[in-house]
Protein backbone atom coordinates (compact mmCIF):
# COMPACT_ATOMS: atom_id res chain seq x y z
CA UNK A 1 0.00 0.00 0.00
CA UNK A 2 2.89 2.33 0.76
CA UNK A 3 4.22 1.89 -2.77
CA UNK A 4 0.77 2.58 -4.23
CA UNK A 5 0.60 5.74 -2.13
CA UNK A 6 3.99 6.87 -3.41
CA UNK A 7 2.87 6.41 -7.04
CA UNK A 8 -0.30 8.50 -6.66
CA UNK A 9 -1.56 11.60 -4.93
CA UNK A 10 -4.54 10.35 -3.00
CA UNK A 11 -6.75 11.77 -0.32
CA UNK A 12 -9.69 10.93 1.87
CA UNK A 13 -12.46 12.80 3.66
CA UNK A 14 -15.09 11.92 6.26
CA UNK A 15 -18.69 12.84 5.55
CA UNK A 16 -20.76 13.04 8.70
CA UNK A 17 -24.54 12.94 8.96
CA UNK A 18 -25.46 11.98 5.39
CA UNK A 19 -27.23 9.06 3.78
CA UNK A 20 -25.37 6.62 1.55
CA UNK A 21 -27.23 7.70 -1.59
CA UNK A 22 -26.22 11.35 -1.21
CA UNK A 23 -22.58 10.40 -0.64
CA UNK A 24 -22.64 8.03 -3.63
CA UNK A 25 -23.97 10.89 -5.79
CA UNK A 26 -21.12 13.15 -4.63
CA UNK A 27 -18.62 10.38 -5.41
CA UNK A 28 -20.04 9.85 -8.88
CA UNK A 29 -19.98 13.57 -9.68
CA UNK A 30 -16.36 14.00 -8.56
CA UNK A 31 -15.02 10.63 -9.79
CA UNK A 32 -14.06 9.46 -6.29
CA UNK A 33 -15.17 6.45 -4.27
CA UNK A 34 -16.87 5.68 -1.00
CA UNK A 35 -14.15 3.88 0.95
CA UNK A 36 -15.71 3.15 4.34
CA UNK A 37 -19.30 2.80 5.49
CA UNK A 38 -18.42 2.95 9.17
CA UNK A 39 -21.77 3.64 10.84
CA UNK A 40 -25.02 5.40 10.03
CA UNK A 41 -24.03 8.89 8.98
CA UNK A 42 -20.27 8.26 8.89
CA UNK A 43 -18.89 7.56 5.45
CA UNK A 44 -15.33 8.04 4.21
CA UNK A 45 -14.59 8.95 0.61
CA UNK A 46 -11.32 8.31 -1.20
CA UNK A 47 -9.59 9.05 -4.47
CA UNK A 48 -7.31 11.43 -6.30
CA UNK A 49 -6.54 14.23 -3.81
CA UNK A 50 -7.56 17.06 -6.14
CA UNK A 51 -10.90 15.34 -6.80
CA UNK A 52 -11.49 14.69 -3.07
CA UNK A 53 -10.63 18.34 -2.36
CA UNK A 54 -13.14 19.38 -5.04
CA UNK A 55 -15.83 17.23 -3.46
CA UNK A 56 -15.06 18.68 -0.01
CA UNK A 57 -15.30 22.22 -1.39
CA UNK A 58 -18.61 21.49 -3.15
CA UNK A 59 -20.20 19.58 -0.28
CA UNK A 60 -21.65 22.58 1.54
CA UNK A 61 -23.38 23.85 -1.62
CA UNK A 62 -24.98 20.40 -1.90
CA UNK A 63 -26.42 20.60 1.59
CA UNK A 64 -23.81 18.37 3.19
CA UNK A 65 -23.20 19.93 6.58
CA UNK A 66 -20.02 18.27 7.82
CA UNK A 67 -17.05 17.11 5.77
CA UNK A 68 -13.58 16.66 7.23
CA UNK A 69 -10.48 16.21 5.08
CA UNK A 70 -8.35 13.43 6.53
CA UNK A 71 -4.59 13.55 6.90
CA UNK A 72 -3.68 10.26 5.20
CA UNK A 73 -0.85 9.01 3.01
CA UNK A 74 -3.09 7.79 0.23
CA UNK A 75 -6.48 6.91 -1.18
CA UNK A 76 -7.12 3.69 0.69
CA UNK A 77 -9.91 1.35 -0.44
CA UNK A 78 -10.06 3.01 -3.85
CA UNK A 79 -8.92 2.15 -7.37
CA UNK A 80 -5.66 4.01 -6.66
CA UNK A 81 -4.67 1.01 -4.52
CA UNK A 82 -4.76 -1.34 -7.54
CA UNK A 83 -0.96 -1.93 -7.48
CA UNK A 84 -1.27 -2.96 -3.81
CA UNK A 85 -4.19 -5.26 -4.66
CA UNK A 86 -2.14 -7.00 -7.35
CA UNK A 87 0.87 -7.42 -5.05
CA UNK A 88 -1.30 -8.73 -2.22
CA UNK A 89 -2.99 -11.20 -4.57
CA UNK A 90 0.42 -12.49 -5.68
CA UNK A 91 1.51 -12.82 -2.05
CA UNK A 92 -1.64 -14.71 -1.03
CA UNK A 93 -1.32 -17.12 -3.97
CA UNK A 94 1.18 -19.19 -1.99
CA UNK A 95 -0.65 -18.96 1.35
CA UNK A 96 -2.86 -21.96 2.09
CA UNK A 97 -6.34 -21.20 3.44
CA UNK A 98 -8.58 -23.66 5.28
CA UNK A 99 -12.27 -23.56 6.07
CA UNK A 100 -12.82 -21.38 9.14
CA UNK A 101 -13.97 -22.89 12.43
CA UNK A 102 -16.10 -19.86 13.21
CA UNK A 103 -18.13 -17.34 11.26
CA UNK A 104 -16.06 -14.99 9.13
CA UNK A 105 -17.62 -11.82 7.74
CA UNK A 106 -16.09 -10.04 4.79
CA UNK A 107 -16.02 -6.26 4.65
CA UNK A 108 -16.46 -6.46 0.87
CA UNK A 109 -20.07 -7.66 1.18
CA UNK A 110 -20.93 -7.39 4.86
CA UNK A 111 -21.92 -11.05 4.77
CA UNK A 112 -20.51 -14.34 6.06
CA UNK A 113 -18.03 -16.22 3.89
CA UNK A 114 -16.79 -19.74 4.55
CA UNK A 115 -15.20 -21.08 1.37
CA UNK A 116 -11.39 -20.68 1.67
CA UNK A 117 -11.09 -19.51 -1.95
CA UNK A 118 -13.83 -16.92 -1.39
CA UNK A 119 -12.13 -15.69 1.80
CA UNK A 120 -8.85 -15.21 -0.06
CA UNK A 121 -10.64 -13.41 -2.90
CA UNK A 122 -12.43 -11.13 -0.43
CA UNK A 123 -9.16 -10.21 1.27
CA UNK A 124 -7.64 -9.25 -2.08
CA UNK A 125 -10.75 -7.35 -3.18
CA UNK A 126 -10.81 -5.41 0.10
CA UNK A 127 -7.72 -3.44 -0.87
CA UNK A 128 -9.66 -1.58 -3.60
CA UNK A 129 -13.22 -1.93 -2.27
CA UNK A 130 -15.27 -0.05 0.30
CA UNK A 131 -15.17 -1.32 3.88
CA UNK A 132 -18.76 -2.24 4.76
CA UNK A 133 -18.13 -2.10 8.51
CA UNK A 134 -21.69 -1.14 9.45
CA UNK A 135 -23.04 -3.99 7.31
CA UNK A 136 -20.67 -6.50 8.94
CA UNK A 137 -21.70 -5.39 12.42
CA UNK A 138 -25.38 -5.72 11.57
CA UNK A 139 -24.77 -9.15 10.02
CA UNK A 140 -22.92 -10.28 13.15
CA UNK A 141 -25.83 -9.17 15.33
CA UNK A 142 -28.31 -10.88 13.01
CA UNK A 143 -26.22 -14.07 13.22
CA UNK A 144 -26.51 -14.03 17.01
CA UNK A 145 -23.63 -11.93 18.33
CA UNK A 146 -24.76 -10.53 21.67
CA UNK A 147 -21.66 -8.61 22.67
CA UNK A 148 -18.95 -6.78 20.72
CA UNK A 149 -15.39 -6.37 22.00
CA UNK A 150 -12.76 -4.01 20.67
CA UNK A 151 -9.25 -5.12 21.55
CA UNK A 152 -6.47 -2.56 21.35
CA UNK A 153 -5.77 1.07 22.09
CA UNK A 154 -8.52 3.61 21.61
CA UNK A 155 -12.21 2.99 21.20
CA UNK A 156 -12.99 3.99 17.63
CA UNK A 157 -14.64 0.71 16.66
CA UNK A 158 -16.63 0.60 19.89
CA UNK A 159 -17.89 4.09 19.13
CA UNK A 160 -18.92 3.05 15.62
CA UNK A 161 -20.77 0.03 17.02
CA UNK A 162 -22.64 2.20 19.53
CA UNK A 163 -23.49 4.66 16.80
CA UNK A 164 -24.86 1.83 14.65
CA UNK A 165 -27.08 0.37 17.37
CA UNK A 166 -27.32 1.84 20.85
CA UNK A 167 -28.77 -1.36 22.35
CA UNK A 168 -25.72 -3.49 21.54
CA UNK A 169 -23.40 -4.44 24.40
CA UNK A 170 -20.05 -2.99 23.39
CA UNK A 171 -16.79 -3.15 25.36
CA UNK A 172 -13.36 -1.76 24.65
CA UNK A 173 -10.21 -3.35 26.09
CA UNK A 174 -6.87 -1.58 25.74
CA UNK A 175 -4.67 -3.95 27.74
CA UNK A 176 -4.53 -7.71 28.28
CA UNK A 177 -5.24 -7.13 31.99
CA UNK A 178 -8.51 -5.44 30.99
CA UNK A 179 -9.67 -8.72 29.44
CA UNK A 180 -8.16 -11.07 32.00
CA UNK A 181 -7.96 -9.27 35.38
CA UNK A 182 -5.16 -10.42 37.69
CA UNK A 183 -3.28 -12.08 34.80
CA UNK A 184 0.41 -12.05 35.36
Amino acid sequence: MQQACERTTGGMAAIIGEERAKVQELCRDFDIEAANFNAPGQIIVSGDKAKVDGAVAAAKDRGIKKVISLNVAGAYHSRLMEPARMAFAAFLDSVPFSAPRFTVLTNTTGQPVSDPIAIKAALVKQVVSPVLWEDCMRAAAAAGATEFWELGPGGVLSGLARRTEKTWVVKSFAEFADVVPNAA
